[in-house]
């Protein structure tokens, strides 16, 4: 029998070795932690989640409308947009 803890050694052995490092050679400069323009990184991610949204949501909708209506309420997924529109 196994216990709980066991799942955890390889990430333990990981932990113990960063740490091993930073005692050794001293924590990472703030340069090499932080990305050289957060700004940009943050516009870039915005974007990126306004675009999933703006995508991902109506289908999504379709979708779930699709899947609890009653049925022949839909000839389709066209039929499905045009009424929701």
């Amino acid at each position: 029998r196994r216990a709980p803890w066991t799942s955890m050694r390889p990430r333990l052995r990981t932990c113990i070795a960063a740490l091993l490092v930073c005692a050794a050679y001293g924590p990472a400069p703030l340069e090499a932690a932080m990305p050289a323009d957060v700004w940009a990184n943050l516009a870039a991610g915005s974007a990126a989640g306004m675009a999933s949204t703006l995508v991902c949501h109506p289908m999504d909708t379709v979708r779930t409308r699709m899947q609890t209506s009653q049925p022949g309420q839909y000839a389709g997924t066209s039929d499905c947009v045009r009424q929701i529109v």
